[in-house]
Parts: structure tokens; sequence; C-alpha cells
């Protein structure tokens, strides 16, 4: 594995950083599950949204 600099924030390859936690945690040889992205709230509700107390 590349070494990274995490002396500095944002600085990572951040899948190839949760990849070595997934392997460290799983094993050398475990395939990590390819990343899933979803939108928090986009789905249809049939209640409104909240009313933002501050306005």
């Amino acid at each position: 594995m590349a070494t990274q600099d995490t002396a500095t924030e944002d600085k990572i390859d951040e899948q190839l950083f949760n990849k070595s936690i997934w392997q460290s945690v799983n094993g050398a040889d475990s395939k990590m599950p390819e990343p899933q992205h979803s939108v928090i709230g986009s789905g249809s509700s049939s209640q409104p949204a909240a009313k933002d107390p501050d306005g």
C-alpha cells in the first residue's frame, strides 16, 4: 500500500484509505464493496417537511 500524507486534512486518497481500513478489519484478501451514494431526503414523502423554527 502506498503511504499517504495524514499530517494535513483532506490530503489523503479517501477511497484508498477506506480500502485500507476495510482490509485491516476483514482481512488483506477481502474485497471491499463498491461505494453507494444517496441523497438524504430525496425520497417522496406524504408529509410536508418540518418548518424551520428560525424562519
